[in-house]
């Protein structure tokens, strides 16, 4: 399976990042696709959140920066 890293490219970032995918391998191995997890990962004093999703082909994680866009929000139906 590929590792790809979303996010900012700083050395401590993809360090969070691959703990945070090694934490989510030891949890759940290759199973329990798509649904994305999201893990705090202390390193160097700093607090990094890292939401990794599986897919059949990758681990997939993504170092959450700053603001997310809320594209996928339902509100329910309109008329």
């Amino acid at each position: 399976m590929k590792i790809m890293i979303e996010g900012d490219t700083e050395h401590a970032q993809l360090v969070a990042a691959s703990k945070a995918i090694d934490e989510h391998k030891k949890k759940y191995g290759t199973g329990n696709k798509y649904p994305p997890f999201t893990y705090c990962v202390r390193y160097r004093k700093r607090l990094f959140q890292v939401e990794v999703t599986n897919s059949n082909k990758y681990h997939l994680a993504h170092v959450i920066t700053g603001h997310r866009e809320l594209t996928k929000v339902h509100y329910g139906e309109r008329d």
